[in-house]
């Protein structure tokens, strides 16, 4: 990988994430996320919570990234977890 690459990565907001709040959700919660049949619920919150916090920019295609934003780091969270 080119240096000039690593270097353009997020590296200061990798570690401002507060890593104590990974723990502070369920596996059972993590694992309400994961599971498929449950994506239209995901997607409503994560619309809903984008309307609360960015109303003129709150679309579907961004709750839809931020659902798989969401099973990303829910798995992550359980992967650590173990």
């Amino acid at each position: 990988m080119n240096d000039d690459k690593a270097k353009l990565l997020p590296w200061d907001d990798i570690v401002l994430f507060d890593k104590s709040k990974l723990y502070e959700v369920s596996d059972e919660l993590y694992e309400y996320a994961l599971d498929e049949a449950n994506h239209d619920q995901l997607f409503t919150s994560a619309l809903e919570s984008l309307k609360k916090s960015d109303p003129e920019n709150a679309t579907f295609e961004k709750a839809e990234r931020l659902v798989k934003l969401m099973k990303m780091f829910a798995k992550m969270a359980l992967e650590l977890k173990k």
